[in-house]
Parts: structure tokens; C-alpha cells; sequence
């Protein structure tokens, strides 16, 4: 939304920057949640089709999105940010219609996976005192 509103601020030089760091870094924290929900609901049959389907749209729109960007810029660059708030919004509302919760409709124990899978009621605190690999691997990336 924060994009959407962003291509009706461009000739703002100083509130446009400050609405795209919100927006990236609402988009930041939300990717591990993102990434979670695609293990999540991938089985360990089908984990590495759906891991490189993922990579492979993320990588598409990493190619396709600057060379379209390229040429809206010099005259018509609300586009661009209405064009990537359009797709972000789009993906939400795809993912809140069509992704079910799989507890609902499968049978369980299909899944073989470690322990450090498991499911936890722990605050996230203890999840990290628990596993301080995903600590590291956050400060890391």
C-alpha cells in the first residue's frame, strides 16, 4: 500500500525516499515470514520444486522489473512504484484466497521432518536460546 502510495509522491524528493524505506522495510521483515510459509506448506516430496519455482519468480522479477522501470522512469515513474505496489498487493490477496492452512485438509504424520522443524509455543526469545543457529543466520544475513 505504502508502494501504491509512494507513485503519487514522486516529485517529492524528501517524503518519497522516506516511504521507500518504510515500504522495503516492511517488505524485509516480512520475507522470512514469506519464506517460512513456502516450507511450510511444501512437503519434503515437493520442497525442492516449489523452493525453485520460488527463486525462479523472484528471479524473473528481478530481470523483467528493471528493464521495465527503465523505460517508464524519465516520464512516466508513478508507474513504476503503482506497478510493484500493484504485484505485492496482488500476491497477498492470492496468498489470503487461495493458500489453505494444510492441518485443515490432509491427513497428518505424512511429513518426516527434524526436530528443529517442530512446531513451538515458545516466545522468540526462547526459540533462539533454543536454537541460536537461526540467531547467527539473521545477524549473518
Amino acid at each position: 500500500i505504502i508502494l501504491v502510495v509512494s507513485g503519487f509522491f514522486t516529485d517529492w524528493h524528501t517524503l518519497l525516499p522516506a516511504l521507500l524505506f518504510v515500504s522495503y522495510f516492511f517488505f524485509g521483515v516480512a520475507l522470512p515470514a514469506s519464506n517460512a510459509l513456502v516450507a511450510d506448506l511444501s512437503t519434503p516430496a515437493n520442497r525442492n520444486a516449489v523452493m525453485s519455482l520460488s527463486y525462479l519468480a523472484y528471479n524473473l522479477g528481478s530481470g523483467v522489473g528493471p528493464v521495465l522501470a527503465g523505460y517508464l522512469f524519465w516520464h512516466y515513474t508513478a508507474w513504476i512504484f503503482w506497478g510493484n505496489g500493484l504485484a505485492g498487493l496482488i500476491g497477498v490477496i492470492i496468498v489470503l484466497m487461495y493458500v489453505t492452512n494444510p492441518a485443515d485438509n490432509r491427513v497428518t504424520n505424512y511429513r518426516e521432518h527434524s526436530e528443529l522443524e517442530e512446531a513451538t509455543d515458545a516466545s522468540v526469545w526462547q526459540v533462539f536460546k533454543q536454537r541460536p543457529r537461526l540467531l547467527v543466520f539473521g545477524v549473518l544475513c
